[in-house]
């Protein structure tokens, strides 16, 4: 019935124009800040109507969601069973968790937005293959895009979250994003092969010179925004305000090793650490291995 009844639900909407316009309510979390107030309040005003709570609640699980997947402070791991991904966390109340409590979501930009999904937490992480990245449960599979309209991709949307598609072949949800472009309304849709087009990965880690503690801090000290991961230093100062999780998910990383945070809070896709691997500026002395490979 899991099934059948979202598949019934979608044939139907195919002859129910109402219906079938209700289905970009999915995308409330990612335009809301790009596109026109126009089709903002329609979204919004969509979005109340499909009874999964505020805009601000579906926000919040959402990033809690990408930044803890698949752990304790997931609010709909799949881990938890496939009926409490699928629908049991919006429709029971959550039991106290210190853990959970202590998790630091950004949501200033929702607390300041003036006009403050089905299967796809369930389905999509549950049935499927991994072809991006297999260390988490994401994953894709054309049963779920077809029940989702483009939510199927879903391995794809944990690799690279700042693309507006869902995957790179078939995919529903961008032709529907495409045709809100088309009028206008909404702007600035990123795709990974722009962005990769324009990725400068620098000299070779071999070739950069060598910094210790002290003079790292010293750069931090006259304004630059450094940190240290595995070793390296990396300035991410053109970085933060495209970072996914948002800018104060790592301003208190600054001037700090963040090996722990950055494999361990969060463990970040393969995608994300090639991207920082882009922004690498010194090997740091006494850094483990990477000391003995430059000795």
């Amino acid at each position: 019935m899991l099934v059948l009844i979202p598949l019934w639900a979608f044939i139907q909407s195919l002859w129910v124009p109402l219906v079938l316009k209700t289905l970009v309510c999915s995308a409330i979390y990612y335009v809301f800040s790009l596109a026109s107030l126009t089709l903002e309040c329609l979204l919004a005003a969509l979005g109340a109507a499909s009874l999964q709570g505020s805009i601000r609640f579906w926000v919040r699980e959402h990033r809690l969601h990408h930044r803890y997947t698949d752990t304790e402070l997931d609010p709909y791991s799949i881990k938890k069973g496939f009926l409490h991904a699928h629908i049991l966390w919006v429709i029971l109340r959550q039991p106290p968790n210190e853990r959970r409590k202590r998790a630091r979501i950004n949501l200033s930009d929702i607390d300041n937005y003036p006009v403050a999904t089905f299967c796809v937490n369930s389905l999509a992480h549950y049935l499927g293959h991994q072809p991006f990245d297999d260390r988490h449960t994401p994953r894709d599979h054309l049963l779920t895009a077809v029940i989702t309209l483009g939510e199927g991709i879903h391995n794809f949307h944990h690799e690279f979250p700042s693309d507006y598609r869902n995957g790179t072949e078939w995919d529903l949800k961008r032709f529907r994003y495409n045709e809100i472009a088309k009028a206008r309304l909404q702007q600035r849709l990123k795709q990974v092969e722009e962005e990769k087009r324009r990725l400068d990965w620098g000299l070779p880690l071999e070739e950069l010179p060598i910094v210790d503690w002290d003079e790292f801090q010293g750069r931090v000290g006259k304004g630059q925004w450094l940190v240290v991961v595995e070793g390296v230093v990396h300035d991410l100062e053109g970085f933060l305000a495209e970072h996914p999780g948002g800018e104060a998910a790592i301003s208190v990383m600054r001037g700090k090793d963040a090996t722990s945070f950055n494999g361990g809070v969060y463990d970040h896709s393969r995608a994300a650490r090639h991207l920082l691997a882009t922004m690498r500026v010194a090997p740091l002395r006494g850094g483990g291995e990477l000391e003995l490979c430059t000795s």
